[in-house]
């Protein structure tokens, strides 16, 4: 059985690749005649049926005017549709863990086998919270580099490209820092004769909350894939 929050397949557009979710429960079942791995699909084309346990789904797919969904001549490829294992729900002996798709992420990011954790959510569903727990306990945070799909991949070579071969830009902006002044005040007032905390301090440990829940941040590019290095203890700020 499909849940919602399942994940059917992905979809890969010239720009990313989405995972697209169930919205409703039921079984997936999946023509023969339907588009393969890796096959072009064209907008509004149906590749398959999310049915009631008793419920027959059409014999036939219904038309697509290609007209009007396909790629114009020149314009970029229509995405193509990759079918995720799911689609053997069919056997249940065959079904993973419920996960969710954050979860699933994560994991990748951090290098768990997920399909091994036992999930806390509802009805065992494996949640972010059960990922993050095992890397902590196994201390794998520094793992073997995840390998990046095809466009996170090309983005990646082509960005380390350019900070090789040409001068880098510095950019700046501007922030409303109010909030950021006002928990100072705080810290002063209730700091009593101990220092109370700097603007540098406050800074040090919102970053670290920050990397905490997205440890992508710190990840490097290498030729074996996308690194995320082992959790440190300390954060520098270096000046020049």
């Amino acid at each position: 059985m499909i849940e919602p929050g399942d994940v059917l397949f992905n979809l890969e557009g010239e720009k990313a690749i989405q995972e697209i979710e169930s919205i409703d429960a039921g079984v997936l079942r999946i023509p023969t005649d339907a588009p393969a791995e890796g096959d072009t699909v064209l907008v509004g084309q149906v590749i398959g049926w999310l049915c009631a346990e008793d419920e027959t789904p059409p014999a036939e797919f219904p038309a697509v005017d290609p007209d009007t969904t396909a790629a114009t001549d020149g314009g970029p490829p229509a995405p193509s549709a990759e079918p995720a294992p799911v689609a053997s729900v069919a056997t249940p002996s065959a079904r993973r863990p419920a996960s969710s798709p954050r979860a699933r992420r994560i994991a990748s990011e951090l290098g768990i086998d997920w399909t091994t954790l036992a999930g806390t959510g509802r009805g065992n569903r494996i949640r972010e919270s059960d990922v993050r727990a095992a890397a902590a306990g196994s201390g794998s945070a520094a793992s073997t580099p995840s390998s990046p799909g095809n466009v996170r991949g090309t983005i990646a070579h082509r960005m380390l490209t350019a900070s090789r071969e040409t001068a880098p830009v510095t950019l700046t902006t501007t922030a409303d820092a109010q909030a950021l002044a006002s928990l100072r005040k705080q810290f002063q007032a209730t700091a009593g004769n101990d220092p109370a905390p700097g603007y540098n301090e406050i800074l040090l440990k919102l970053t670290a909350i920050v990397l905490q829940g997205h440890p992508q941040i710190r990840s490097t590019w290498t030729e074996s894939g996308i690194a995320v290095p082992a959790d440190t203890a300390a954060i520098d700020i270096s000046l020049a």
